[in-house]
């Protein structure tokens, strides 16, 4: 009898030690649940904080567009806006980082001729294989690609075939990978002189390219650029070239045909620097309102400023340091210590003072959750329009942004999310 009931009583144990063991298992899986949908509550709050702010952001970018036209530098508004990432902009439940950057200040990557990708951290096969992708005919360099190849991967799909739309879309061309993108490179590049970066060390590629970057046709003072092929004297002369170049650029027009770009023109004998200030002001070699992928030297970094072809480290550094107070014309880069006309003639056809598309850069932060968010906007008829959004792991983008974990400053930004 003695025995049984100790039976029943060790069952008796063993059936409670279940049920706690059970009821803590549910507890447990509660515990987890709840915080799962805490953090998918915060993450949404945090996507809406990041997405807010774009919206500030752009609302700055439409008013200066609405009331200065013309140059932009980094002195402006625009790009002070958030601190460049080292300010908090607090929201009720949260806070937001900002930074707007110059989409014309990297080197785009469905314009840079092969010269230029070859100054770049890439290897020869990333050079051809990236010229394959956005070129048109079917025919592959040697160590490119077409779709032979890519039809023959284990998920296959063809060749963009023309320019690429995202960022991203560098990484289904062959020889690219997220650590070229984004990682301090490891393969030997083809350049042999390293590209100068933050803190003395490379940039990762991600650092310096673009697939969106357009600049408008404009003289500093916001009127669109003559067209030197096809202005009359007069009107040569009524932008403030003098009588005498002005006559010389007809004559050479007629006797030699039209001028081919910008470097072909500041090729005219005897050309002084002073003149060759008005010409880059106010000329062009062509009728359109705007221009893709050309550098902006108001916002490139001194990296990308040295992937231009004929540009010394000298020079990309003058240029770097006259940023601060911003250059409001072309010809303003004469003031560069070491800059001459034939210095210049290069890149000359590569550079511009200025840029119609940026790309906004946001963090929304909630509840120790991050949410990035990367919008790239350019100008259309005077208004700002969207090309594209993307998300962005967070330690990426703190790495690629080279945002300081800990904010600088903070202010009160207002709206209260849902």
């Amino acid at each position: 009898m003695r025995r049984e009931r100790g039976s029943v009583f060790v069952l008796s144990l063993i059936t409670l030690a279940a049920i706690v063991a059970m009821v803590a298992g549910i507890a447990a899986t509660r515990r987890i649940e709840m915080r799962a949908i805490a953090n998918r509550v915060s993450l949404a709050r945090a996507e809406r904080i990041a997405w807010s702010a774009a919206q500030v952001a752009l609302s700055e970018l439409q008013t200066q567009l609405d009331t200065a036209p013309g140059t932009w530098t980094r002195a402006d508004a625009w790009a002070q806006l958030g601190t460049q990432g080292n300010e908090r902009l607090d929201y009720a439940g949260g806070y937001a980082r900002m930074q707007i950057v110059d989409a014309a200040g990297f080197v785009n990557l469905n314009v840079a001729n092969e010269a230029q990708l070859r100054t770049m951290p890439l290897t020869d096969e990333q050079v051809e294989s990236l010229l394959d992708w956005r070129e048109p005919d079917f025919a592959p360099r040697a160590l490119g690609a077409k779709d032979d190849y890519y039809n023959a991967l284990p998920e296959p799909y063809n060749a963009r075939l023309g320019p690429l739309e995202t960022l991203d879309e560098l990484l289904l061309v062959k020889g690219f990978t997220p650590q070229t993108l984004y990682e301090p490179t490891t393969e030997q590049p083809t350049t042999t002189t390293p590209l100068p970066g933050p803190d003395g060390e490379e940039p990762r590629l991600a650092e310096l390219v673009t697939v969106h970057s357009v600049s408008p046709n404009i003289a500093p003072d916001g009127t669109q650029k003559l067209n030197v092929n096809t202005a009359t004297l007069q009107a040569l002369v009524g932008r403030g070239i003098p009588a005498q170049l002005a006559t010389q650029i007809i004559q050479r027009r007629n006797q030699q045909g039209t001028f081919t770009s910008m470097s072909d023109l500041l090729g005219l004998p005897g050309l002084t620097t002073q003149n060759a200030r008005v010409l880059l002001d106010n000329l062009s070699t062509q009728n359109n309102a705007q221009a893709n992928g050309l550098v902006n030297i108001n916002a490139a970094s001194e990296g990308v400023l040295m992937t231009l072809p004929g540009m010394t480290r000298e020079l990309a550094s003058g240029i770097f340091t006259l940023q601060q107070t911003g250059f409001q014309g072309l010809g303003q880069i004469f003031d560069v210590p070491g800059m001459s006309v034939q210095a210049i003639r290069p890149f000359v056809d590569m550079i511009t003072t200025t840029t119609r598309s940026w790309t906004i850069r946001t963090m929304g932060i909630t509840g120790g959750i991050r949410y990035a968010l990367e919008t790239n906007v350019i100008v259309v008829n005077g208004r700002l329009r969207v090309l594209s959004t993307r998300r962005v792991s967070p330690e990426l983008a703190m790495t690629i942004w080279r945002w300081d974990e800990e904010t600088t400053t903070s202010r009160e930004l207002g709206g209260v999310l849902p």
